[in-house]
């Protein structure tokens, strides 16, 4: 028989699934080949394969690809092609009747209703393999489980969901190193003890964790906005607005204008040398029919030119300024003082010639 040990993501493939409650056993199966630097690549007997060492231990991570109710025949191939025996197998799926974000390892039992273990079972003829369910809860309200397991994860939720595969993969793991009994003990529950961890968090690991959210969403705004927030807590302003700057793009695109009008003057305020981005936020609040926020936007980038002495860029948003706004002071005295001193350099080149 076989080294290698085999673990089975249960998902579905194609784009529409692939950020749903429903794949969060792929989630699982990404986040060990980041760890431990494997890739998916070919794809043989039905799964997509990644092949490679979890510690000391060879492994191939499986991504069934007949859709979850037709997991059972690529498992029951990939088992018999390597000759891998069923204590080496771990299959990793989601859990409608488990706690939200709860994690259970067994080493066999039913399918509990979950067709994609079912149609395993069904193949291999037994029941008699580790699973590591992992909860994603009832749909509220009256929603139906259906809707509920097939929509994208967003925002916190997609937070919570990272924070379980997290555990997750830290559970496969310790399986792999110690058998189902260490693994049960370890880390069956609800994360109440990760979560007390995550209150010491530090901004690294923060930033990580976001990051990584981000990944595996790229279209959601929340892992952007909070990767901004814990730049600047690593005192990396210019980073920080970048991602403020992604996290209002989303939100625009998502139809929320005013959260992405917040977190455009949040990041230009960090960051003003952003001379395009600060004209079109400009124009932006111009558009809205709020002039004297466009001009506010237009002094900023006319004081900060003007500290970097770039004095004809400045001399020109003034003079946009000032047609919205002819009584600001400050503006009127500034492009009073660029004039003279443009005038100086003029006079200086003259004579000089």
């Amino acid at each position: 028989m076989s080294e290698r040990w085999l673990i089975v993501g249960l998902g579905n493939p194609g784009r529409r699934y692939e950020r749903t409650r429903h794949n969060v056993g792929w989630f699982v199966l990404d986040e060990l080949a980041r760890r431990h630097a494997l890739q998916f690549g070919r794809s043989a007997l039905g799964a997509r394969l990644a092949e490679g060492n979890i510690g000391k231990q060879s492994v191939i991570l499986a991504k069934p690809q007949g859709y979850m109710n037709r997991s059972g025949q690529p498992t029951g191939s990939l088992l018999r092609y390597w000759r891998i025996e069923r204590e080496r197998l771990l299959v990793v799926l989601d859990d409608l009747d488990q706690p939200e974000g709860s994690l259970r390892i067994r080493p066999g039992g039913g399918a509990g209703g979950q067709r994609g273990l079912q149609d395993i079972i069904d193949q291999l003829g037994t029941g008699d393999f580790s699973r590591l369910r992992l909860g994603i809860g009832r749909p509220p309200g009256r929603m139906e489980p259906r809707a509920w397991v097939l929509k994208p994860l967003r925002g916190d939720d997609l937070i919570r969901a990272q924070e379980m595969v997290g555990r997750a993969a830290d559970a496969v793991e310790t399986w792999l190193q110690s058998g189902t009994e260490a693994a049960m003990t370890r880390h069956n529950g609800d994360g109440s003890r990760a979560s007390a961890r995550k209150h010491r968090e530090s901004p690294e690991e923060s930033l990580e964790r976001w990051q990584r959210a981000q990944e595996l969403n790229p279209g959601d705004p929340g892992p952007p906005e909070r990767i901004g927030r814990t730049l600047l807590r690593l005192e990396r302003p210019r980073e920080a607005a970048d991602w403020l700057l992604r996290a209002a793009a989303l939100h625009e695109e998502g139809g929320d204008r005013d959260r992405s009008l917040h977190l455009q003057e949040r990041a230009l305020k960090l960051d003003p040398s952003r001379v395009d981005a600060q004209r079109g936020l400009a124009a932006r609040w111009l558009a809205l029919g709020k002039p004297r926020v466009a001009a506010r936007r237009l002094w900023t980038l006319a004081h900060w030119l003007a500290q970097q002495e770039r004095s004809d860029e400045a001399l020109s948003v003034l003079d946009e300024l000032l047609e919205l706004n002819g009584s600001h002071d400050p503006a009127v005295r500034l492009r009073s003082q660029l004039r003279g001193v443009a005038a100086s350099r003029d006079a200086a080149q003259t004579s000089e010639r």
